[in-house]
């Protein structure tokens, strides 16, 4: 009996650099003979991007339960089991492996098929969720924050292995549940790009700041506070991405020499700024970092486990988080000296240029043809 492999992936329409991962992993995957199987959006796009020889591999998965996916919580579940009754039955394959990125998906699809689950986790939702109760501490909350830690639990426990981006997910998640589950890293890459040109910078330095717009999360308290605080002459800053949170970024933010860009290509977008500045609180692997240092583009950004693990702890761009004293210290320091941010981020991201398909292979692949 053939073994056939399933890849699985939902999309969210405000993921600012997520978009380019997918469509990259996707790629990777139907090169190395996965037939990919994509729920969620932008379906043109990622034609596009795919080889014309390997179009009959990927499939999309559309019907009338596709409105479950904007349910809440368990509405991708049941959208997940309808779903792969229906497929099964239609499609009459043997499918033995399936690779999850959202738990929801993961628990549905284990539960109509009973097959091997690979679960992908791109965020950690436990703690995401656990942030942005900081402001709100409510009965309800609390109840939702224990529910997505039983899921995360459950997609642990039906899990293969449970694959994520960095080390300091990782340490998270073992530490969390104290209990032997597979967790994996499969990191992103970086992919190797001439340096962008040098942008003459006169009398104005250009401040870029790309995310998906989440108040807390992103630390859009800590970037407004800054420029309300520091904003000078000859800065200009630029602002580009899109979230539930940009118009009250504005409203916060209503200074004259901000631009607000919404969703943009990134690759014009680093290549138009002298420094990414990077807010964030938390996050488990934030590309925009890996794509401007394969740009040459220097970084000034929050003192976070994950920043560290990919800038390195000497950085000279790293923050104390929350602190915008700080932030402006390391903004001079900039002006003051620019190629040493550049010549300690060259160094850093030369261990992020490796072939992320070799790491998939070697992560999944190897096992699955193990069992056939």
């Amino acid at each position: 009996m053939s073994h056939k492999t399933l890849f699985t992936i939902t999309f969210s329409k405000f993921a600012q650099g997520a978009h380019t991962r997918h469509k990259e992993m996707v790629r990777q995957l139907l090169n190395l003979g996965w037939e990919v199987y994509w729920i969620g959006l932008s379906e043109q796009d990622l034609l596009v991007s795919v080889d014309g020889s390997q179009v009959d591999k990927l499939h999309f998965i559309k019907g009338k339960f596709e409105v479950l996916c904007k349910i809440p919580f368990l509405g991708k579940l049941i959208y997940a089991f309808l779903n792969k009754c229906i497929f099964n039955i239609t499609h009459k394959k043997t499918i033995t492996h399936h690779l999850y990125l959202n738990n929801y998906l993961a628990l549905g699809g284990f539960l109509a098929t009973y097959k091997k689950i690979f679960f992908f986790c791109r965020m950690d939702i436990y703690t995401q969720y656990k942030n942005r109760m900081l402001q709100k501490n409510t009965k309800t909350n609390r109840f939702v924050l224990v529910f997505l830690k039983t899921v995360q639990y459950l997609t642990l426990c039906i899990s293969e292995k449970y694959i994520v981006q960095t080390e300091p997910l990782k340490t998270e998640i073992v530490s969390r549940f104290n209990k032997k589950f597979r967790v994996e890293v499969l990191p992103n890459n970086a992919f190797i790009r001439k340096s962008k040109n040098e942008r003459k910078m006169n009398e104005t330095i250009k401040i870029g700041f790309m995310a998906n717009m989440h108040w807390e999360m992103k630390g859009l308290d800590i970037l407004s506070e800054y420029f309300q605080q520091f904003s000078s002459f000859d800065e200009q800053i630029v602002i580009a991405g899109d979230g539930p949170d940009l118009d009250k970024l504005k409203t916060n933010l209503n200074i004259p020499n901000v631009n607000y860009l919404g969703r943009v290509d990134g690759e014009k977008f680093l290549l138009d700024i002298d420094v990414l500045l990077v807010t964030t609180r938390f996050d488990y692997c934030p590309n925009i970092l890996l794509e401007a240092m394969s740009f040459g583009v220097p970084i000034i950004a929050s003192n976070i486990p994950v920043h560290r693990y990919l800038l390195g702890d000497e950085h000279p761009g790293l923050f104390d988080i929350g602190n915008v004293d700080n932030i402006r210290q390391k903004i001079n320091q900039f002006k003051l000296n620019k190629d040493n941010f550049i010549r300690c981020q060259n160094e850093q991201v030369k261990s992020f240029y490796f072939n992320w398909g070799d790491k998939v292979e070697m992560l999944l692949l190897n096992e699955v043809r193990d069992e056939s």
